[in-house]
């Protein structure tokens, strides 16, 4: 009889391990690696942060007043009122939604920044300013920049601010000679959430999002929304964000991550490439990465920990190599030379 429940339960833990829900890095694909944002915890991180040194400094009135001139330029005290005229809801409001993990991955950005640099380059329409010109440039159906949101919400919370949300969307969309049309699409069973940007008649862009129990996946291009849900239907993509260098060194490092940001190099580089001026008439920027070591260069990585007491940061490089550039770092674990009024245990490195 109990060797009859062992095998019950053992069947049943394998059955659950199969059928367990994957990783948002494992189901994003590699494209999307350009920068990564991944916050394990969101309520953790919010609550760190109300208790962090940073906030109580930014929030003490001597400070306030020193910074005073730079408050107002960025214009702090106006945030929660423009965080409610963009978003429907009070920032407050928002952060009771997401109860979990949250992850932003994005790419496209070295192909967009180029396109975007050419049509400036072409004369911009009469009667237009340079701001409205390069905000349609920017939003042309063959932008290449795309990028993909999964975080663990509260489902409720989220449908009760959501006509909130597309309301306010609506108007700023209003106030640019947009219009913002909504449907429904259904997906491998899932409801999708389709949202059509458009302007003069034409559709600009199509993104959308699609609530799968507490998960919530956006995108400002529906098919890219299509795929994320397919890889999470199958439990992974072929070639997914878990798979690259910076994320999986990322993920093994010790220090507690309320935020982890990575960042993929080679689409600076390919950009670098790409620009290669006439011979004769500069310098190679292939020549010049290699001199550097920057071909070595896989990945960057910076982790930050919110503290009671402190903020900790970690930095870190991938590289396949160690020459260039990469000999000016200390690769040698332990404390490395630090000015004398930080604590001993300011600074440390590792080649880990």
């Amino acid at each position: 009889m109990k060797r009859a429940i062992l095998a019950v339960a053992g069947g049943l833990f394998v059955l659950g391990q199969a059928f367990a829900a994957p990783r948002p890095e494992e189901i994003i694909p590699e494209r999307f690696g350009e920068i990564v944002t991944i916050v394990p915890d969101v309520p953790k991180l919010l609550k760190d942060w109300d208790e962090n040194p940073i906030l109580k400094t930014w929030e003490d009135p001597q400070v306030k007043k020193f910074l005073g001139p730079l408050r107002k330029r960025m214009e702090v005290d106006q945030w929660s009122d423009n965080a409610r005229e963009a978003t429907g809801a009070s920032f407050e409001e928002w952060r009771r939604v997401v109860r979990g993990s949250l992850v932003l991955a994005v790419g496209g950005i070295a192909e967009s920044v180029q396109e975007n640099a050419k049509r400036k380059r072409e004369r911009r329409p009469r009667g237009k300013s340079e701001e409205e010109a390069a905000e349609g440039e920017s939003e042309g159906a063959t932008d290449p920049f795309e990028g993909i949101l999964i975080a663990e919400v509260d489902a409720k919370e989220y449908e009760r601010l959501l006509p909130r949300l597309e309301e306010a969307d609506q108007v700023s969309a209003r106030k640019k000679g947009k219009e913002i049309r909504r449907r429904t699409e259904e997906f491998q069973g899932e409801t999708l959430h389709i949202e059509e940007s458009i302007r003069d008649g034409k559709t600009i862009r199509v993104g959308g999002w699609v609530l799968m129990g507490n998960k919530l996946f956006s995108s400002n291009r529906v098919e890219v929304l299509k795929e994320v849900v397919s890889n999470h239907k199958r439990g992974g993509a072929e070639r997914s964000l878990a798979g690259m260098p910076q994320v999986k060194k990322a993920r093994a490092r010790p220090i507690q991550q309320d935020i982890l940001i990575c960042w993929d190099p080679k689409t600076v580089r390919e950009k670098i490439r790409s620009d290669v001026p006439p011979e004769g008439r500069g310098p190679d920027p292939e020549k010049i990465i290699r001199a550097l070591g920057l071909d070595a260069v896989e990945g960057v990585i910076l982790a930050v920990d919110l503290e009671p007491e402190a903020t900790r940061l970690e930095l870190g490089l991938v590289a396949s190599a160690h020459r260039g550039i990469m000999n000016l770092l200390a690769l040698r674990d332990g404390a490395p030379s630090r000015p004398a009024f930080t604590p001993e245990d300011a600074v440390a490195a590792s080649s880990q």
